[in-house]
């Protein structure tokens, strides 16, 4: 039995089938990097992609929330009126949060044009959204709308 052990350690480093224990090591770390590397480097333009996909969405999702607050359909059944600007800018600003979106009042724009009793009410906002990827975070412009 010692004298296994013994041939074991002279063999150390002698070449094993024309590999040596290193290089099999070496080729093992290789593979592990490369597939570290390539999860990796498809990782961040998921993720980027992700991101930016999810606010093109809300942004879309709050073009139409806006103009279903410019129609007015409220005011116009008797369910709920805006006295103010101030008023549809705060209505404009719960529907944002819905979509996780930050706004101010200042980055709302209410105009009214009336040519009979009811006016119409054109809405806009303009906002940017953080993108975050590990290292580098930039912000990507929106605007909504209820122009067509």
């Amino acid at each position: 039995m010692l004298q296994e052990g013994a041939a074991r350690f002279r063999s150390w480093g002698q070449p094993r089938g024309g590999v040596f224990p290193c290089e099999a090591l070496r080729a093992d770390l290789n593979w592990k990097a490369k597939l570290v590397i390539a999860v990796l480097v498809l990782w961040v333009p998921v993720t980027a992609g992700w991101q930016i996909g999810s606010g093109e969405i809300a942004n879309l999702e709050l073009h139409a929330d806006l103009r279903d607050i410019a129609s007015q359909l409220g005011p116009r059944v008797g369910l709920y009126s805006f006295s103010k600007d101030e008023d549809i800018r705060k209505a404009v600003i719960h529907a944002a949060a819905r979509y996780d979106i930050q706004l101010k009042p200042e980055q709302i724009t209410v105009k009214h044009s009336s040519d009979n009793k009811i006016s119409d009410l054109y809405l806009a906002v303009d906002y940017k959204t953080p993108i975050k990827i590990p290292g580098y975070t930039f912000a990507l412009h929106f605007t909504a709308s209820t122009e067509k």
